[in-house]
């Protein structure tokens, strides 16, 4: 019996360090860092960038000269044709040719020079978009984030309120032992007490909801134990030299 209890015991523990070893605690950079590396959406654009890039370089060396050389070697045995007096001979005849050539486009209408402009145009258009991709998804990163941050310090307040009801039931039960009060008070506080208990269970969800919205966006498998660090607003407050009123008077300029 001693032997079951210490394996449960031992099963118990592995399975909660496992847990702890496995929980992952991410601050505001590294979740953006993470959707930038990761995100499928922001890698497609990549590859559309990359391919607009390679389209752009072979249009620009369409407009180079080409180099091109051959060469042609053979051996005939026995009767055959002499290439060069074209008798009839009886041996081995050896023979080669070489060939070099180069040439250049010197005017095609312009449709040379357009095709590189044109392809400029779309690897530009290409990085644009990338990084407006890049852009939207930090945001929505950074708004998921504040999300989550937000649905904890809900379900923190939403927790305190239980125990304020429930310690407000349990002076109220003192009171009505004594018949001190109408019986309606305390059933009102039950139901109270009910109430904070679904909302709590409400607001889980939603937190829970919001890790898998941020998980997804950073495209990480999600996982419950994943926990986010508390933004300081400090640290964005003295990052700007100016005050927010100077900033405001330099944008009506």
């Amino acid at each position: 019996m001693k032997q079951r209890v210490i394996l449960g015991t031992v099963l118990l523990l592995l399975i909660v360090c496992g847990q702890r070893a496995n929980a992952q605690k991410y601050n505001l950079q590294q979740c953006i860092d993470t959707a930038l590396a990761k995100n499928i959406g922001v890698k497609q654009y990549g590859l559309l960038s990359e391919t607009a890039e390679v389209n752009l370089k072979q249009a620009r060396a369409n407009l180079l000269p080409d180099l091109n050389a051959n060469l042609n070697h053979g051996i005939n045995q026995g009767r055959s044709i002499d290439p060069f007096t074209n008798n009839f001979v009886n041996q081995s005849i050896n023979y080669a040719s070489y060939g070099l050539s180069s040439g250049v486009v010197l005017f095609s209408g312009l449709t040379l020079q357009n095709a590189v402009k044109g392809n400029a145009y779309a690897y530009d258009a290409s990085r644009m978009e990338w990084q407006q991709q890049k852009d939207n998804l930090t945001l929505n990163v950074i708004l998921a984030y504040l999300q989550v941050l937000n649905n904890e310090d809900m379900v923190a307040s939403a927790a305190k309120q239980k125990e304020l009801s429930a310690k407000q039931l349990e002076r109220l039960n003192i009171l009505d032992q004594q018949g001190a009060i109408p019986p309606a008070q305390v059933s009102d506080v039950k139901g109270q007490l009910m109430n904070d208990e679904l909302n709590i269970l409400n607001l889980k969800n939603q937190l829970e909801t919001s890790k898998l919205t941020l998980a997804q966006l950073m495209n990480v498998p999600y996982s419950q134990t994943i926990t986010l660090e508390r933004i300081n607003t400090e640290d964005f407050l003295t990052a700007y030299a100016r005050s927010s009123n100077e900033i405001y008077q330099t944008a009506l300029l």
